[in-house]
């Protein structure tokens, strides 16, 4: 979760963990969570009634990947579902 809602920097551990295992990536977006639960609160302050949205995008293998190829793909992927304001 970022204080604005924008797509930041991914850390790698989670793609070469990724490519050392096999194990394949599901990006997800989640929309809305930055209003619904903003970084700074303690509690959401829209319960029940902010809208929140999940994208969960195709499996990325990464076999033959790098993990800058890897993190690249999932950013992508995860960018695709967000307005151009957030990506």
């Amino acid at each position: 979760r970022s204080l604005d809602g924008k797509l930041r920097d991914f850390k790698g551990g989670a793609f070469t963990i990724a490519r050392k295992s096999g194990c394949k990536i599901v990006p997800v977006t989640i929309l809305g969570n930055d209003e619904v639960f903003p970084s700074n609160a303690v509690m959401p302050i829209k319960p029940g009634n902010g809208v929140m949205k999940m994208v969960v995008h195709p499996a990325i293998d990464p076999a033959g990947k790098n993990d800058e190829e890897l993190s690249t793909a999932t950013r992508d992927a995860i960018a695709s579902a967000l307005p151009e304001t957030k990506a």
